[in-house]
């Protein structure tokens, strides 16, 4: 009699500790979700202070450079011309060199948002929702610098930015299904 009860109350036991891991797995991972939908939220707060300078100082230098152009539809970009004018510059060009610097600190900004993307540090829907497509116009209107950093230097700095953006362009990410 003894045994069965205690074969009771370790099948009890062990029904409960199975529910109770389970409950932890489960809240965990909603824990885990939540946070990398903060991080996502924190770094789209960050945006514009952390971009808006950069896009300011290109902007000013090449006024409507992320519009279409009406007239064949396409992008406008800075020419390979351009791009290899403003990263060969000489210090003493002070207007080149500075906007040279705005040009890669936004392309190191626009690599970390990808990176998060990329390595699931932020919530995957949250970044395509609010930036892709100005991550993707950005990476258009930047592709020739990009390639001429990589020519001048023999390696390419923004790969995880070239990379995702291209995954972007070619398919839309899946949707995340709710946690709460």
């Amino acid at each position: 009699m003894i045994e069965t009860i205690s074969l009771v109350v370790l099948a009890i036991g062990s029904i409960g500790t199975l529910i109770g891991s389970w409950y932890v797995f489960k809240t965990l991972k909603a824990d885990h979700d939540w946070n990398r939908r903060k991080y996502a939220a924190d770094f789209l707060n960050t945006w514009d202070i952390r971009a808006g300078a950069h896009f300011r100082a290109i902007e000013d230098r090449f006024p409507h450079l992320r519009d279409i152009d009406r007239t064949t539809g396409k992008t406008n970009e800075i020419t390979r011309e351009i791009a290899k004018q403003i990263y060969t510059c000489d210090p003493s060009d002070k207007d080149s060199w500075d906007l040279r610097f705005h040009i890669i600190e936004l392309l190191n900004f626009l690599e970390d948002v990808t990176l998060a993307y990329a390595h699931n540090v932020a919530d995957k829907e949250m970044l395509l929702s609010s930036v892709r497509n100005a991550t993707i116009r950005w990476h258009d209107v930047l592709r020739n610098f990009v390639e001429i950093v990589e020519l001048c230097e023999g390696n390419q700095p923004w790969t995880v930015f070239t990379s995702v953006v291209e995954d972007w362009k070619r398919v839309e990410a899946p949707k995340r299904k709710p946690t709460a």
